[in-house]
C-alpha cells in the first residue's frame, strides 16, 4: 500500500501529541501515551541513546476505523538559553584600629588654673563726673536696701570746685548708713568719683546710678562684677574662696583645689593630683576617675573659663572593654578575646572568639592582617545579619549605618547577601517563563568558573557537581521552575535531582542553561499488522527537520495511509542522530468508510 501526501479533510481524530528533542548522545520523547478514542499505553517512555527509535502502536480494531492519515507538523528547537545564579553569601569586616583601645581604661580631666584674681572673683564698680553749676542736682544709687539719695546742697556740700564736690560727694556715700555694700573713692584733683561694691559678685551689676540732671552730673551704671569660680565635677560643686582657697598663684590654687578632691574622693569617684613646678604647666589639675570605664567619663566645668579653664565638657577616656556582636552574639574584649602584642594579632584572637560562639553557627570569621572577615554561612538575603561595635574608631566595622561619635557605638548589617535561583534540599531552579519541554537535553555552564552547587538523586547518595559542561535533562515544574534529571528516562519518570549543597561564596555566580541549536532530521516511518508482532512497512519514510511553527491547526504535512485492512497500525519515529532539537507533533486521523 503506497503513501501519498495531501491536504487535510474532515476526519474523526484518533491520536495525540509526540514531541521529540534529541542531542549528540541522547533523546527522549515527552508524554507516554497516544489516543485514539481512547488511552494507548506507549510502553517506551523515554530513550536515551543516540539515534534510538520510538515505536507508536495502535489497535485500530479498538476504533472501528478502515481509513488512516497521519497530519505532521514540525519545527525546529527553538528554545533559549537561560541563566540562573548560585546565590551570594553576606559579608563584613572588623578592622583592629588600635589593639592598645579594646581594654578598658580609667577617664581623665584637666583644669588649668588661668586667674588668681578671676578665680576670687572681681567687684563692680559705676562712676559720678560732676561738672559746673550742679547745685540741687539729686544722685540716686538704685540696689542696696532702700538705695541711696543723696542732694547737692542738702546732704552733700557743694564744694569751690567740682572736684571738692566730688570729695564731698564720696564722703558723704562712705558715711551712709547703707555703704557696707558700697565704697566711693575720689583720687586727686579729679572731678569724677569711682562706686565700688564691697563683695565680689554679678549681683552688684544690677544696681544702677541715675542724676536729676545728666548735663550737670553724668553717672555710669556699676557693671564688671563676677562671682567666684566654681568647678564642677560628676555632679559637685567646689567654689573658690568658699570650698577651696585661691591662694597667692595658680600653682596655689591648683593644690588647693586638688586636695578638695582628694578629699572627697570616695564619693566623687575621681582623684586628683596638681602639677606644682613653675614656670612648666604649674596651674594645672589632672583628676582621674578611680575606676575603669566608660561610666567615668564625668561632667566636667567651670563657670568662668578665664579663671580655670577644663580641657573639656567632661572627662574623656573612660572606656569599658570593647564588645563586638555578630548577628545577637557578643565576644568582649579580656574576656572572650584578648587585645595583645599587635593589631594582626587581636584580630586572629577576634575571629577565633566569634567561631568558638553561637555565632558560628550562622558566621564564619577569618582573620587577615588585622581585619577579620565574616562570612554568612547562607547564601542569600537572610544572611544580612547585624553587626554592632562598642568602639568603632578601634574596632571599626564596614559596613556602618550609624555611629556615635560621644560613645562609640555603631550598628550596621552585613551585606551583599543575595538570593540564590534554586533552594537547597530541593530540586527546584528559577527560570522564570522558561517554556523547556519535558526531558529537553541541556548542558551547563558555569560563566564564573566556580562549581559550587552540588547534587544527589537520594538522600545519602554520592554528591557530583554540575560541572562545566555536563548534561541534563529538564523536568518542567511549573512555568517558572525546572528540575535537572540525569536522563531523560529518569526525567520523563520525574525523578531530578536534588540540589544539596553549596560552597560558601562571597560572589554570586551564574550558570548558564544551554541549549544546543537543530542540526539534523527526523524521520517517520510506517507499518501494518495482524498479529502485533511481524510488521509490514507500508510506503517509505518521510523526514522532517524542522519547518511550521508548532502551532495546531496549521499548514502541515498530510500523509494518506488509505484504506487499512490490518488490525495494528504502528508509526516509528527516528529522532536526529546529530545533535539539537527538533519538535515533532503528529496527529493519527482515521474514519469509517
Amino acid at each position: 500500500m503506497g503513501i501519498t501526501f495531501r491536504r487535510p479533510t474532515k476526519m474523526k481524530r484518533l491520536g495525540a501529541a509526540i514531541l521529540i528533542w534529541v542531542s549528540s548522545i541522547g533523546v527522549a520523547v515527552a508524554g507516554t501515551s497516544v489516543t485514539m478514542d481512547g488511552p494507548i499505553t506507549d510502553s517506551n517512555a523515554a530513550l536515551g541513546v543516540a539515534g534510538a527509535n520510538r515505536t507508536y502502536l495502535l489497535n485500530l480494531d479498538d476504533h472501528n476505523v478502515d481509513y488512516l492519515s497521519v497530519q505532521i507538523l514540525s519545527s525546529s528547537g527553538a528554545y533559549s538559553d537561560a541563566t540562573f545564579n548560585d546565590g551570594k553569601a553576606a559579608t563584613a569586616t572588623w578592622t583592629v584600629a588600635s589593639y592598645t583601645a579594646l581594654s578598658t581604661a580609667a577617664a581623665t580631666g584637666q583644669l588649668t588654673m588661668v586667674s588668681t584674681t578671676v578665680a576670687s572673683g572681681v567687684q563692680g564698680t559705676a562712676g559720678v563726673v560732676f561738672g559746673t553749676n550742679v547745685g540741687n542736682a539729686n544722685i540716686l544709687i538704685n540696689g542696696p536696701p532702700g538705695g541711696l539719695n543723696y542732694t547737692i546742697g542738702g546732704n552733700v556740700a557743694m564744694g569751690g570746685a567740682s572736684s571738692a564736690t566730688a570729695v564731698n560727694f564720696a564722703a558723704a556715700v562712705n558715711l551712709s548708713s547703707n555703704t557696707s555694700l558700697i565704697t566711693a573713692t575720689q583720687t586727686g584733683t579729679n572731678a569724677s568719683v569711682v562706686l565700688t561694691c564691697v563683695n565680689a559678685g554679678t549681683f552688684c551689676n544690677n544696681y544702677s546710678v541715675t542724676s536729676s540732671s545728666p548735663a550737670q552730673v553724668s553717672t555710669a551704671a556699676f557693671s564688671g562684677g563676677t562671682n567666684p569660680v566654681v568647678v564642677s565635677l560628676n555632679g559637685y560643686a567646689w567654689k573658690a574662696g568658699a570650698d577651696f582657697a585661691v591662694g597667692a598663684s595658680t600653682a596655689a590654687m591648683a593644690a588647693n583645689l586638688s586636695a578638695v578632691i582628694m578629699a572627697s574622693s570616695m564619693t566623687t569617684g575621681v582623684t586628683s593630683t596638681a602639677t606644682l613646678a613653675c614656670p612648666n604647666n604649674c596651674g594645672v589639675l589632672y583628676a582621674t576617675a578611680t575606676a575603669n570605664g566608660r561610666a567615668g567619663n564625668f561632667q566636667l566645668s567651670s563657670s568662668n573659663q578665664l579663671a580655670i579653664s577644663t580641657s573639656a565638657s567632661t572627662m574623656l577616656g573612660g572606656q569599658d572593654n570593647a564588645v563586638a556582636c555578630l548577628n545577637g552574639t557578643c565576644v568582649t574584649a579580656n574576656k572572650d578575646f584578648y587585645p595583645v602584642t599587635s593589631n594582626a594579632q587581636t584580630a586572629t584572637n577576634l575571629a577565633a572568639a566569634f567561631n568558638a560562639s553561637v555565632a558560628s553557627l550562622t558566621v564564619t570569621s577569618v582573620a587577615a592582617g588585622a581585619v577579620v572577615f565574616s562570612t554568612a554561612n547562607i547564601v542569600g538575603t537572610a544572611g544580612n545579619y547585624t553587626i554592632t561595635t562598642s568602639t568603632q574608631g578601634a574596632l571599626t566595622i564596614g559596613p556602618y549605618t550609624s555611629s556615635n561619635v560621644v560613645t562609640g557605638f555603631a550598628t550596621g548589617t552585613m551585606y551583599g547577601g543575595s538570593s540564590s535561583s534554586y533552594t537547597i534540599n530541593t530540586s527546584a531552579i528559577r527560570i522564570p517563563s522558561h517554556g523547556y519541554p519535558l526531558a529537553l537535553m541541556v548542558s551547563i555552564a558555569s560563566t564564573t568558573g566556580n562549581t559550587a552547587i552540588y547534587t544527589s538523586t537520594a538522600v545519602g547518595g554520592t554528591a557530583t557537581a554540575l560541572t562545566q559542561g555536563s548534561t541534563w535533562y529538564v523536568v518542567p515544574i511549573d512555568a517558572n521552575n525546572i528540575a535537572l534529571a540525569t536522563s531523560s528516562t529518569m526525567a520523563v519518570a520525574g525523578l531530578p535531582v536534588v540540589l544539596v549543597s553549596s560552597a560558601v561564596k562571597t560572589t554570586a555566580d551564574s550558570w548558564l542553561i544551554h541549549v544546543s541549536t537543530t542540526a539534523g532530521s527526523a524521520s517517520f516511518g510506517f507499518y501494518g499488522s495482524n498479529n502485533g508482532t511481524d510488521f509490514l512497512q507500508i510506503g517509505s519514510s518521510v523526514t522532517f527537520s524542522g519547518g511550521s511553527a508548532y502551532v495546531y491547526p496549521s499548514s502541515a504535512t498530510y500523509v494518506d495511509i488509505g484504506n487499512v485492512d490490518w488490525k495494528y497500525f504502528q508509526m516509528n519515529v527516528a529522532p536526529p542522530a546529530t545533535s539539537g532539537a527538533i519538535v515533532i507533533k503528529t496527529w493519527v486521523h482515521g474514519e469509517k468508510r
